[in-house]
């Protein structure tokens, strides 16, 4: 073991005395300037054993000071830099960040993400120096991902997409105006439900049980219209998701509703069965008319549906009283409708946060180079 001589000079020794004075006892810096003092060769130099026990410290640690002191000399008392753990610089960037490479394909062919891969893709993207794959498990529980469940229902293309950023900065641009009253805003969506009887009994002490098996009774289709900025949504329980389902559905909310309305903006998937001239198959043309001419549908582009607002409608009620199964239509449009009057009698307006400023940044990938 290397032995470390200490021999200090007067100002040196001056400065230690000055300071012994400063400092609380007990305080690691007293502890060195004591141990300091007392290893002088000028002086006398203590044994490290003999430090130890009066200072009631380790031999290991007076060795350390003094190593510590004929490397920086009186610069080891000056305070030091602390380096900060780059996880602990993580903000809302990087969970962007994150969300966007959950939307994308994993490489290499690879079924789904895993947080190694996740972790070093956010390094080479140069979002972070460095993180650890700790870190980005607690941003997944914080977020609600689960790369490990497959693929994500909607995906952010990989490559430079003009049709994409096209219909998405038309869906934003629509998000960003203020409310009015005579051209609302409202975002519909369709989610199915299955409807499965679950075979209950009730064991020998008493307790309710539920059986593993069940049988299927079909499935059921909710549709909800949401209006933003209002906080109003409307939900029903259909049997199907027909292009005649739809078309009565919109029809209902513009002759109630949004009867004074001048033109509803509708914001809905591109699907077959949401197209305007579905009204002409099912009313007659004066009718269809009518209804066409007080619309306007805006599509999100495909891979897009993130963008409907009525997907967080469906969410918070899935969640809140959608979570458990149904064995009939009927219990399920019972508890969807204690759950909209609930929350129409409390109108609270969705602010998107998420602009078309914010897309040509974080989007730039996106949008074609020319």
């Amino acid at each position: 073991m290397t032995l470390y001589r200490l021999y200090l000079t007067a100002d040196e020794r001056q400065t230690l005395e000055g300071w012994q004075k400063k400092y609380k006892a007990h305080s690691a810096k007293l502890r060195d300037i004591q141990i300091l003092l007392n290893s002088d060769e000028q002086t006398g130099r203590r044994p490290a054993l003999e430090l130890a026990a009066v200072l009631g410290i380790c031999t290991r640690t007076v060795e350390r000071v003094r190593r510590q002191f004929c490397e920086e000399g009186l610069k080891m008392f000056e305070p030091k830099v602390r380096k900060t753990r780059s996880d602990k610089k993580i903000d809302g960037r990087v969970e962007a960040h994150l969300t966007v490479l959950l939307c994308q394909s994993p490489p290499d062919d690879h079924p789904r993400w895993q947080l190694g891969m996740l972790a070093n893709r956010l390094v080479e993207l140069q979002v972070v120096e460095h993180i650890s794959t700790t870190m980005v498990a607690r941003l997944l529980k914080k977020n609600e991902l689960k790369p490990f469940q497959g693929p994500m229902q909607w995906v952010i293309p990989a490559e430079e997409n003009a049709a994409f950023v096209c219909q998405m900065e038309q869906v934003l641009d629509v998000y960003e105006q203020p409310y009015d009253a005579d051209f609302p805003v409202v975002c519909l969506d369709e989610s199915p439900k299955q409807l499965l009887d679950y075979q209950e009994f009730t064991a020998s002490n008493g307790q309710p049980h539920r059986d593993s098996e069940y049988v299927r009774r079909g499935v059921v289709e909710l549709f909800v219209a949401r209006e933003p900025l209002r906080g109003w949504r409307e939900l029903t329980v259909e049997n199907d998701h027909k292009a005649a389902t739809w078309v009565q559905f919109v029809a209902r909310l513009m002759d109630t509703t949004s009867r004074e309305a001048k033109k509803v903006r509708w914001v809905m998937d591109n699907l077959s069965t949401h197209r305007i001239s579905n009204f002409y198959a099912h009313f007659p043309p004066e009718v269809a008319r009518a209804y066409v001419q007080r619309m306007e549908i805006i599509y999100p582009p495909v891979h897009g549906s993130w963008l409907n607002m009525a997907e967080i409608e469906f969410s918070v009620l899935t969640r809140q009283v959608l979570d458990r199964s149904f064995s009939s239509k009927e219990a399920v449009q019972a508890v969807v409708e204690r759950w909209k009057n609930k929350q129409n009698a409390n109108l609270k307006p969705r602010n998107w946060q998420f602009k078309t400023a914010d897309a040509r940044i974080k989007l730039s990938r996106l949008y074609p180079t020319i």
